[in-house]
Parts: structure tokens; sequence; C-alpha cells
């Protein structure tokens, strides 16, 4: 911050960054937002490519444009099966259900619940690390679980991983259910271990 003011700003902040002067032009409180803007970005690792790697995108655009064009002749009514397929879908008895999950273990990353029902991680972001989390439904039954990775304006390179590429490696996934009984109590039978492993 220091050398943001000086070089960039051309000002002395160093005062704002433990409390308020009547005359400064900067508040303690300006400070530490411009800090956190500053400390939230990933500026020393910009999403850069060379021209080669432009020019191979294009071609790989191209060449994907042509290949949804020819199956759009060789099947035009492909929008007749979509809608014969959807409806398949709605009556399919087997659907997926989005559980918001509450984070058990302690750890310094933090996982914020979004408006859609995924889970935001802020804060560090370790090489190796194990998660637990805890999710309650009214279900009866429960066959399958299904993880999803989703970009994010807030992660670098846009994510779906908080690596300073963007990605990161989900190396084991576990479940552990119990049943409940009624009033509190639950039946400790298990269905697998409830952790997963992600690797960044």
């Amino acid at each position: 911050m220091d050398a943001i003011g000086k070089s960039i700003l051309g000002l002395t902040i160093q005062c704002a960054q433990c409390h308020s002067h009547k005359y400064d032009p900067i508040t303690h409180e300006e400070y530490y937002r411009l800090f956190a803007f500053l400390n939230n970005d990933h500026e020393a690792q910009p999403v850069v490519y060379t021209p080669e790697a432009l020019r191979k995108v294009a071609s790989l655009s191209r060449q994907i444009q042509e290949i949804d064009a020819g199956l759009r002749h060789t099947t035009s009514d492909w929008r007749r099966r979509l809608a014969e397929w959807e409806e398949t879908v709605k009556t399919d008895p087997s659907q997926w259900v989005v559980v918001t999950p509450i984070q058990v273990s302690e750890a310094d990353t933090r996982f914020i619940p979004q408006a859609d029902g995924s889970v935001l991680a802020q804060g560090y972001a370790p090489a190796k690390f194990t998660y637990v989390f805890e999710v309650t439904t009214d279900l009866p039954q429960i066959n399958a679980f299904r993880l999803e990775l989703f970009t994010d304006a807030n992660l670098p390179a846009n994510g779906p991983g908080r690596s300073f590429k963007g990605t990161c490696t989900l190396t084991e996934f576990r479940g552990r259910g119990r049943r409940r009984q009624g009033a509190g109590e639950e039946d400790p039978s298990q269905a697998g271990q409830s952790d997963g492993r992600l690797r960044e």
C-alpha cells in the first residue's frame, strides 16, 4: 500500500493504516477498501495468450462451428428430437436434488453460500487439504452423489480451481450417511466415509 500511495497516488498514506486524519485525503476505511481490492486480485498471474495460442483458439473455434453446422444439416429434425428427449427426462423418476453443504471442518478456507445453491471457496488455498461437510435431506434413499465445479470471476483465471492457473484436482470423495430415527435420535448406520480431498 505504501508503494501504491507514493508511486501511483502521489500520497503518503501510512497514517491511514491506523486511523483517519482530519485533513488527509484517504480515510482509514478507504485505505482498507483499497487494500482489500488489491489483496483479492491476481494481477501477478494474468491470463495472457501468445499470438500462436490465439491462432490455435481461432482455428479450433472454426472447426467447432463447422462441425456444429454439419450436424444441424444432417440432423435437421434436432429440435423435435431434443424436445422428445426433454419430455423423457421430465418423467424420469430419478431426479437430482441440490443440497446446501455446511462446513464442519476447521480450516483457513471458508465456503460462502451462493444464491444458486453453490458455495464459493475464499481465503487461504493450501496445496493439499481435506474438508468435511454436513448436509441434511428428507430423501428416503440416496443412490449417487454428483459434485459440480463452476467458473467464477472471483477465482484465479476464472477457476474453477484456486491455483494460479485456475485449476484443481479432486483425489477422493467419500460419504457417510445416518438415518433419522425420530425425536433427535439417529442410527449410526454407515454408507461410506464423509470427506472430500481436493488438490489445487
